[in-house]
């Protein structure tokens, strides 16, 4: 019998998708913000690769005891935590006295705190779509969280940039944090709705022994292929994207924002279509596309894009978005592959291996800018600086898109 779906259901679903947004603003924040924060703090790239890919260390470090706990006690309660966390280090960030007193290492910790409250999102999302909405409707509401997310992608690049005109660049931390209490607030009164998962809590249901039950095979190797290939997401799409745009392209950063923006824009439009194209051709063969769209539409941008013109930048950053709408892929098939009993758990692994991957990618980004050094006054970095910093990453595509192929053979995935 077809599950019905109450109002408060409904009201509930978009609250976390809302934090699901602020979540993918803060993610990308740092992007559009790049060149503010290192000239405002005088760093260099690899201050600058620290201070941003803490927020992956954060994202990833709580992973496995949360996945347990949002089967566990429930995913409202644990997505209230995160949903707090997230809005008081949101605030501490943009404190200047923590950074006279510790330096660059406060705003570390800060990033890596909105890390943790950050990786509440997901995990709680996905375990209030399998028992909140209709499950068999469980593809069409997760591929339309994700898709609407990605507005925070949007907002964290062109949107502070144009922000940034008027405003200060730690306004836009503190309307988050605003924003953060707004969610909390709808989350407190919607406490009470979880269905059918809060049980009394246990430090056994969370212990590491537990957790090895979790592990599968094939959840180990669909984490390897989205982490592998999920590195030109935290690179471009993340972290780095603008300042390459304005060092390398020759735009100017309101323009290099527009550009880098367009990244989220095509991940957009991958994730409105990735469900049917999986249907047609099967999850693991999707996969597959969408990273061969995303490494052609990469290695054009880093090595062939000398003299381009503008629109042709934003047709590569769009494609490269619709290759990685693969995530999408990702993280529906472990969704769909697997009980809801364990899909916090699953969802926990695939996360923490993606965001290590991430926070490795963004650190080895700025160590070798760093290691070539500025070509003048301002920051501003070669683009034989960028091509070898961003090298990495492709061959990290290649081996993901392997694994993908591998995996398309050994086992055998519905169409969903």
């Amino acid at each position: 019998m077809q599950k019905s779906v109450c109002f408060r259901s409904y009201v509930l679903w978009y609250v976390a998708v809302l934090f699901l947004i602020d979540q993918y603003l803060m993610r990308t924040v740092m992007n559009g913000l790049s060149f503010s924060v290192m000239k405002h703090f005088n760093i260099h790239a690899q201050d600058f690769g620290m201070i941003a890919a803490s927020y992956y260390v954060g994202y990833a470090s709580l992973q496995s005891v949360l996945g347990m706990l949002v089967d566990t006690v429930g995913p409202i309660r644990v997505l209230m935590a995160g949903v707090f966390c997230h809005l008081v280090f949101c605030y501490l960030f943009t404190c200047s006295a923590g950074v006279e007193y510790f330096g660059v290492s406060y705003l570390v910790v800060c990033r890596f705190f909105i890390g943790v409250g950050s990786s509440t999102a997901l995990l709680s999302l996905t375990k209030l779509t399998k028992t909140q909405m209709d499950i068999k409707k469980f593809s069409r509401y997760y591929s339309l969280a994700f898709v609407t997310s990605v507005c925070g992608g949007l907002v964290g690049i062109y949107g502070v940039a144009s922000f940034l005109e008027n405003n200060e660049w730690q306004e836009v931390f503190r309307y988050a944090s605003y924003a953060g209490c707004l969610i909390f607030c709808g989350l407190f009164f919607l406490r009470g709705f979880d269905k059918g998962v809060i049980r009394k809590f246990s430090w056994s249901g969370v212990h590491p022994k537990r957790f090895v039950q979790y592990i599968d095979t094939q959840v180990l190797s669909i984490g390897w292929a989205t982490a592998l290939i999920s590195t030109p997401i935290y690179i471009m799409g993340d972290t780095w994207g603008v300042l390459f745009l304005q060092h390398s392209c020759n735009l100017s950063y309101k323009d290099a924002a527009f550009v880098g923006g367009m990244f989220w824009l095509g991940f957009l439009l991958g994730g409105l279509i990735e469900r049917l194209v999986s249907q047609r051709i099967g999850l693991m063969e999707t996969m597959a596309v969408n990273a061969l769209l995303m490494v052609g539409s990469f290695l054009i941008l880093l090595f062939f894009s000398e003299g381009f013109h503008y629109y042709v930048y934003i047709v590569l950053l769009v494609f490269m978005g619709m290759g990685a709408s693969f995530q999408i892929t990702a993280l529906r098939s472990v969704s769909l592959l697997f009980s809801y009993e364990k899909i916090g758990a699953h969802t926990a692994i695939l996360n923490a291996m993606v965001m290590i991957l991430g926070f490795i990618a963004v650190i080895l980004v700025g160590f070798i800018l760093s290691a070539f050094g500025p070509v003048m006054e301002g920051l501003v970095y070669s683009k034989e600086a960028y091509q070898c910093a961003f090298a990495p990453a492709i061959i990290s595509l290649f081996c993901g898109v392997a694994i993908v192929l591998s995996m398309a053979r050994k086992y055998e995935y519905s169409r969903h």
